[in-house]
Formats: structure tokens, C-alpha cells, sequence
């Protein structure tokens, strides 16, 4: 087993990842995704400018209490249809997604400009599906199911716990 040590500009600490030599990874992650690099993530719904963009939630940032320039997150508009879409470019094996919400609300925040996404369905390239659901909280939350083999993930059916902003700041899918 090998000992790393993480730093990241603009984090207030240290973080100690313990990885062995397996390729067990999060296979979402790509902080230039809009470069047309692969993966990439894609919505049918936008807020405003780049700032809300889809590939801001697999750009490794995880700071999620806020929103905005210093805090990119997939901010779609208020509607009942929404999709938001990972495509890894290739077949990759899958056993969990971690997501970080939006959380600018009580009591990390002073007011609720933001809610969640109650519950959603993940829906893989071969039509397979798994409904989920999250909690309000500004805490990564796991969400695990069976090994599955995918070209792409998609989080659909997605409800909100009120009607006000939700959104991913970070989305992380792991495999090999």
C-alpha cells in the first residue's frame, strides 16, 4: 500500500489518501471537461452562464456550501424533467457514485437559497436503473448498488425536498 498526501490550492487542510496499486478510482473526474476531453457531463438544463455548467460537478471541487465563481456547481432551472448525464467515453465498471449537493441552506447557511434533490433514478447505457435518494446535508453522501458495467450514467427523475435551487456541486462515480 502506498501513502499519499493530497494538497489543493485553496482548501484549509491536508487530506491523507491511502491508495494500493488497483485502478479503483473515481472514474468521473475530469477538472478540464469542457475541453471536450473525456468523461464529460451534460444536462438538458443550464442556469444562467458557465458557472452552472454541468462539468463543474466532476471538476473535483467539493466546497458546496455556496454557489457562483468561487463555487461552480450543475445549477439546472426549476423544472420536472430534468437530466444530468456522465458519458465516460468508454466501458468502465461501477459500484457507487458519491455526490455532494448544493447546500447553501440552514443551518450552513443564513437562509435556504438552496434545497436537494429528495430522490432520483441512475439510469446506465445498457437500461438498467437504480433509484436512490439524499439527505439534506452539506456531507458527501454514497449511494452503492451492484458491480455494473456502463458506457454513461444518468441521474433522472430527480425530485426536489422544496421548490428552490438544488444542484450538484460534485458528482463522483467509482470503478475501473
Amino acid at each position: 500500500m502506498k501513502k499519499f498526501i493530497l494538497i489543493s490550492i485553496g482548501l484549509l487542510s491536508l487530506v491523507n489518501i491511502y491508495a494500493s496499486d488497483s485502478t479503483y478510482r473515481n472514474v468521473a473526474l475530469n477538472p478540464k471537461a469542457g475541453d471536450g476531453s473525456y468523461p464529460q457531463a451534460t444536462t438538458n438544463s443550464q442556469y444562467n452562464d458557465t458557472t452552472f455548467a454541468a462539468n463543474n460537478a466532476i471538476n473535483g471541487q467539493t466546497s458546496n456550501i455556496g454557489y457562483g465563481k468561487t463555487m461552480p456547481s450543475w445549477g439546472p432551472h426549476k423544472r420536472n424533467d430534468l437530466w444530468f448525464k456522465i458519458d465516460f467515453g468508454k466501458e468502465v465498471e461501477i459500484d457507487k457514485a458519491i455526490i455532494w449537493v448544493r447546500a447553501k441552506f440552514k443551518p450552513f447557511a443564513k437562509i435556504d437559497h438552496d434545497s436537494y434533490f429528495k430522490s432520483g433514478v441512475m439510469e446506465f447505457s445498457d437500461g438498467s436503473k437504480h433509484s436512490f435518494t439524499l439527505d439534506r446535508t452539506a456531507d458527501a453522501q454514497e449511494l452503492k448498488f451492484p458491480k455494473q458495467k456502463t458506457k454513461w450514467v444518468k441521474f433522472t427523475k430527480l425530485v426536489p425536498n422544496k421548490n428552490l435551487w438544488c444542484g450538484f456541486t460534485e458528482v463522483q462515480i467509482w470503478g475501473e
